[in-house]
C-alpha cells in the first residue's frame, strides 16, 4: 500500500456505505470490449490498441454519439487499425506506393499575334479554270439553240406567207378563168360525175342496195331493205310454187315499228297460209318483205283514253329478200275508226288509224299465195 507524502496512510473505502460509484465510462468501455476481465485503468496497455475497434463497434451497436470531451472518445496515435489477416496485400506482390501517377500537362498557349490569319478555303487553279471554260462552253451552247429556233421560227413564217399568197393567187386567176364571158352560157354537169382530184382514187358510193354477207338472224333486222339500204342473196327468190313466206313490217299506230301479226289470215287456218303470213318463222325463209309507211296525216277522228286518234295515210312497198328487187309500191288509206291497241302512248298523245289487215292481204295476196 502505498503512502502519501505525510506519511499516514489513507483510510480504505468501505465496500459498503463509504465505496464511491463506479466509472461510468470505464464500465462502458470494458462492455463494448468484451474484455471484461481487464482492467480500465489509465494505467491498462490494451486501452489504446482497442480504442478505435471499441469506438466502431459503438457506433454499429446503435450507442449513442458520446458528448465531445467525454472520457469514452479516446484519440489512439494510430487512428487505423492493423488490416485484418487475409484483406491485406500478398507476401510476393510488389509494392506500388513508389510508382508516379500519369499527369496530363497542356501545352503553352501561344499569343494570338503569333498565330496564322486563317484564310478562306480556295479551290486548285485548274478546277477553277475547268469550271469557268464549262461555264462558258453552257453560255455558247445556248446561244446557239436560241439563234437556230428563232431562224427556224422566222423561215416557216416566212414559209406559210408564201403559201397563203400563192393561194390567193391562185383562187384569184381560176375565178377571172372561170367567168362566163359576155352573151355565152356555161355549161354545167350532172352532180353524179366523181372528182378527179385528191379523192380520184376512191370509189363512189354505188347507188341502191348493198349485199350483206351474213344472213339475218332475226326478223327485226329486216327492215333496212324497207330503206332501201340492203338485200340478202342467200335469202331464197321468190320463185317456183306458192306460197311465198312474206314479212309484213312497218309503222304503228303510236309511232313504232314493229312486225304486223297478221293473225285474222293465218290463225286457224290451213299450214300453208300461216307459212306465207306469219311473221313467227326463220329469217332464212323469209322470200318478201312488205313495208307499211305512214307518209300523211289527217283530221281527228276521236279521242281515245288518253290519246287522240287521227286519219294517216300509209305507203306499202314490197321487196324481193334475196335481190332487192322492188315488187309493188302503192298508197292505202286507213278506214279502221276503232280505237288502236296501244302499249306506250307517246308524249303529243296523238295515235293514228292503222291499215286493216283485209287491206294489206288483199295488195299482197298476188305476190304471196300465187
Amino acid at each position: 500500500m502505498a503512502e502519501d507524502g505525510t506519511g499516514s496512510a489513507p483510510a480504505e473505502p468501505s465496500k459498503t456505505a463509504g465505496a464511491s460509484p463506479a466509472d461510468p465510462a470505464k464500465i462502458h468501455a470494458a462492455s463494448d470490449t468484451g474484455l471484461d476481465g481487464l482492467a480500465v485503468g489509465t494505467g491498462d496497455a490494451d486501452k489504446t490498441e482497442h480504442a478505435p475497434l471499441a469506438q466502431w463497434a459503438s457506433r454499429a451497436g446503435g450507442h449513442p454519439q458520446p458528448p465531445a470531451g467525454s472520457a469514452e472518445l479516446q484519440v489512439p496515435s494510430d487512428p487505423w487499425p492493423a488490416p485484418i489477416q487475409g484483406l491485406g496485400l500478398a507476401a510476393d506482390q510488389a509494392a506500388v506506393d513508389h510508382l508516379e501517377t500519369l499527369q496530363y500537362t497542356p501545352p503553352p498557349q501561344l499569343p494570338d499575334a503569333a498565330l496564322p490569319p486563317t484564310l478562306p478555303p480556295t479551290l486548285p487553279a485548274t478546277l477553277v479554270a475547268g469550271r469557268d471554260r464549262g461555264s462558258r462552253g453552257l453560255v455558247a451552247i445556248l446561244v446557239v439553240t436560241a439563234a437556230a429556233l428563232l431562224a427556224g421560227a422566222v423561215t416557216l413564217g416566212a414559209l406559210v406567207r408564201s403559201q397563203a399568197e400563192k393561194r390567193a393567187t391562185d383562187s384569184t386567176a381560176s375565178g377571172s378563168s372561170s367567168a362566163p364571158a359576155a352573151g355565152t352560157t356555161r355549161q354545167s354537169y350532172p352532180a353524179s360525175v366523181p372528182s378527179t382530184g385528191a379523192t380520184g382514187d376512191l370509189k363512189p358510193i354505188p347507188a341502191g342496195p348493198v349485199a350483206q354477207g351474213v344472213p339475218p338472224e332475226t326478223v327485226y333486222e329486216m327492215d333496212e331493205i324497207c330503206r332501201g339500204e340492203t338485200y340478202w342473196p342467200m335469202l331464197p327468190k321468190r320463185a317456183g310454187k306458192a306460197p311465198h313466206p312474206v314479212l309484213v313490217y312497218g309503222d304503228l299506230s303510236d309511232g313504232t315499228r314493229l312486225p304486223y301479226t297478221m293473225f285474222d289470215t293465218w290463225f286457224l287456218k290451213s299450214k300453208a297460209k300461216e307459212t306465207a303470213w306469219s311473221y313467227d318463222k326463220p329469217p332464212t325463209t323469209i322470200q318478201l318483205v312488205a313495208c307499211v309507211d305512214r307518209v300523211s296525216v289527217g283530221a281527228k277522228v276521236r279521242s281515245c283514253g288518253a290519246g287522240v286518234l287521227y286519219r294517216a295515210t300509209y305507203r306499202l312497198h314490197a321487196y324481193e329478200t334475196a335481190t332487192g328487187k322492188k315488187l309493188l309500191d302503192t298508197r292505202i288509206k286507213a278506214n279502221d275508226t276503232s280505237c288502236p291497241r296501244v302499249d306506250r302512248l307517246p308524249d303529243d298523245k296523238m295515235i293514228y288509224m292503222e291499215p286493216s289487215e283485209s287491206a294489206l292481204v288483199a295488195a299482197l295476196r298476188k305476190f304471196v299465195e300465187k
